[in-house]
């Protein structure tokens, strides 16, 4: 029997339903517009993370061969700037501490965190120095009281031993100190991902496997949340197979409105899937061909995942029906070798990825992205005098990505006096006294930019110690003193003046405050056991529109004797 004619039937059905394909995706592709960037072209990007800053700009962490860089875009193009050396195949997690980029990262068997300082420096600090740190995905989150956590694995890099545990830092704001537990000890955790719940609870999703005979291994995606009762992490399962790529690139989110965990993972090499808890089980569904996906809800409850299709060579992005449950996808970006995405939500609730092409990190989003307007001050200079009385020239410029020049709509205002004027160059007299000006625009998108400098008008007033009230204290077997400080002007009290000074006699060290609505702030002394004469000088006063004149102090120095 001549079956040629049957399989050319089917070779003509398949082209058939591969054209249907391409072109019902190229339909997707073009119903929605995509923009891409290259944020660095160095060819040596390694892994990375996206998110979106307070004012709604994205930013990315990543590493590359030597360093763990922040990128954030402006309204021009995108920033680049260094956080630290690094080795080499670092993991790293981006998160917003509310209004500064914190960033995890391990190197060279050790985790760190940094945190951009407001005058754009980076602080680092070492959290777990133990050397055993993988460098396997870490994941960093923010519980409700605005304190950082980090889940990463650590263990032996022998593959022949194969032991590795999962452990949870979070930050001690009593102690100012990172604890660290162990949430599993498990022979082969890998991909992890955190998230908080509504609840302010942390949950860990993860990659797990029992056995060390291949023919027998069973592999599991697992979902670790913390128990408050018990003080401990409740593990189940979410899903399981004999396949060694379930739980490849995992990612855990909470819905917004059902409030329940969500987890997106690749079930096999080729097939990704969406894992989601309706309150009393796990229900998985299949969502495409494709690996290295990454998960966001918007805030009416949508999901998004990105992922690498490398079967046809494009970065999609899945969108979810809420309603039919259906996965619609759309074509971001025609690609090669993508090897990481992740996925965030701007404000205006538009889904953007961040994606390593060939080592060459870029970025995709969709619909209307807005920058924020770039502002610059030219004139008057920060921390500039003028006389009383003189007319100051404020001169500023201001540039939008969409909208251009927007140099004649720049508001100028003084903290003190209110409105300037309107414009890229405008004249004005200020009252005497130590003001901030601000230059400020909004795009046609509702996005403001704004700038500042400092400027004194005239002479500023004088500050002055009016009085040192000293008073004595017992806890327990130590003694103690305090000292009440009270400043004022030639007018009357002065609020929110930083007084330090130093103690000395019975104890000694520095101490400082800030002055309350009355003018006053209490200081109190380190403990000594028997007690002795506690001595409180005032070194320094400062406040915003003042001078400190030691000369005008009433008292400078003052003491109590205890017991």
């Amino acid at each position: 029997m001549d079956c040629k004619p049957k399989q050319n039937l089917i070779v003509l059905l398949t082209f058939v339903a591969l054209v249907a394909v391409v072109a019902n995706n190229a339909a997707l592709a073009q119903s929605t517009e995509w923009a891409v960037e290259v944020v660095d072209g160095g060819g040596d990007v390694e892994s990375a993370d996206l998110a979106y800053d307070p004012v709604g700009n994205p930013a990315i962490a990543y590493a590359t061969d030597y360093q763990v860089k922040f990128a954030h875009r402006d309204s021009v193009s995108w920033v680049l700037e260094p956080i630290g050396a690094a080795s080499g195949d670092n993991a790293i997690s981006l998160a917003y501490d509310g209004e500064q980029p914190t960033v995890s990262y391990t190197n060279d068997g050790r985790l760190y965190f940094a945190r951009r300082s407001a005058s754009g420096g980076w602080d680092i600090e070492l959290v777990d120095g133990s050397d055993d740190v993988l460098n396997r995905p870490v994941s960093l989150a923010y519980d409700n009281s605005g304190n950082p956590s980090i889940s990463y694995c650590a263990g032996t890099k022998n593959p022949a031993e194969a032991q590795t545990v999962l452990k949870f830092a979070h930050w001690n704001k009593n102690s100012e100190s990172w604890d660290i537990e162990i949430v599993v000890d498990a022979p082969w955790t890998r991909y992890i991902s955190l998230a908080y719940d509504s609840a302010g609870k942390p949950a860990i999703a993860y990659m797990d496997m029992t056995g060390r005979n291949r023919r027998t291994r069973i592999y599991f995606v697992k979902l670790a949340r913390w128990n408050e009762d018990s003080s401990s992490w409740d593990i189940e399962t979410v899903d399981s197979m004999s396949d060694p790529y379930i739980g490849f690139f995992i990612d855990l989110a909470f819905d917004p409105i059902s409030r329940d965990p969500s987890i997106v993972y690749c079930k096999d090499s080729v097939t990704l899937h969406f894992a989601r808890y309706d309150g009393s089980s796990w229900e998985s569904e299949w969502i495409g061909s494709g690996i290295r996906p990454s998960l966001a809800y918007n805030s009416s409850g949508t999901a998004f995942v990105s992922y690498y299709d490398f079967i046809e060579g494009v970065l999609n992005l899945a969108q979810r029906n809420a309603v039919s449950g259906d996965w619609e996808t759309e074509i971001a970006d025609w690609v090669y070798n993508v090897t990481s995405t992740s996925i965030a939500i701007d404000p205006a609730g538009n889904p953007a990825v961040r994606y390593n092409e060939n080592h060459i990190l870029k970025f995709a989003w969709r619909g209307p992205f807005n920058a924020r307007p770039t502002v610059t001050i030219d004139s008057p200079l920060d921390g500039v005098t003028f006389d009383s009385g003189a007319t100051i020239d404020f001169l500023g410029t201001a540039s939008d990505l969409e909208d251009g020049f927007l140099t004649d709509y720049l508001v100028w205002e003084s903290d003190i006096q209110g409105d300037i004027g309107v414009g890229g160059h405008v004249q004005a007299m200020l009252i005497d006294g130590y003001h901030t000006i601000t230059a400020s625009v909004t795009d046609s998108g509702g996005k403001t930019g704004d700038a500042s400098v400092v400027i004194t008008v005239g002479e500023l007033p004088l500050l002055h110690v009016e009085d040192i009230a000293m008073n004595s204290g017992k806890a327990g077997p130590n003694y103690y003193a305090l000292a009440t400080v009270w400043v004022m002007d030639n007018v009357g009290d002065v609020e929110g003046a930083t007084v330090s000074g130093e103690w000395s006699g019975a104890v000694s060290g520095t101490a400082t405050g800030v002055t309350d609505a009355d003018g006053k702030v209490t200081l109190q002394s380190p403990k000594k056991k028997k007690g002795g004469t506690f001595i409180f000088t005032v070194t320094d006063v400062e406040a915003p529109g003042y001078i400190y004149d030691e000369a005008l102090n009433a008292e400078t120095s003052d003491s109590v004797t205890a017991p």
